[in-house]
């Protein structure tokens, strides 16, 4: 192997790896995601499933439900706020783990091509090879030393 291509399998290793970090971090985007969605779905239902005061009410009674809806509103509202953030950076993760798969298959392509031509390389040396063997044993004796004179 070519000192050229030994460096450029470092590179490709290399690119790999941050390949791998990146779908990593975009699992772990996904997975916060999916948990933020779980968090909203959450409140949301609490805030539509609580009870509401019917009928007349003492003052205390009425100001104890209001403080309760307002809490379940805030946890809403915060619920949203995160999935949100979850959201932004996930997409943010997708698009950092695409630029790394893009580096790595752009890398896979190079080497491919290399591949093939140092297999071209080879190849046309071995038939070099065949086409001196054969024209040697087919040229008469005296015309190699008749050349060289000339």
């Amino acid at each position: 192997m070519s000192r050229p291509q030994r460096r450029l399998d470092a590179v490709l290793s290399a690119r790999r790896a941050q390949e791998d970090v990146a779908r990593l971090r975009l699992a772990t985007a996904n997975r916060e995601l999916q948990h933020g969605r779980q968090v909203l779905d959450s409140a949301s239902e609490r805030y539509r499933s609580q009870p509401t005061l019917t009928g007349p009410c003492d003052v205390p009674d009425l100001l104890a439900a209001h403080q309760a809806a307002e809490q379940l509103a805030a946890t809403v509202a915060h619920a949203r706020g995160a999935l949100s953030d979850a959201e932004r950076s996930a997409h943010l993760r997708r698009g950092e783990w695409s630029e790394a798969a893009q580096r790595v298959a752009a890398l896979e392509r190079l080497v491919e091509r290399r591949q093939r031509e140092w297999q071209a390389e080879v190849q046309r040396r071995e038939d070099q090879a065949v086409d001196d063997i054969v024209t040697s044993r087919w040229a008469p004796a005296g015309s190699a030393g008749d050349r060289s004179r000339r």
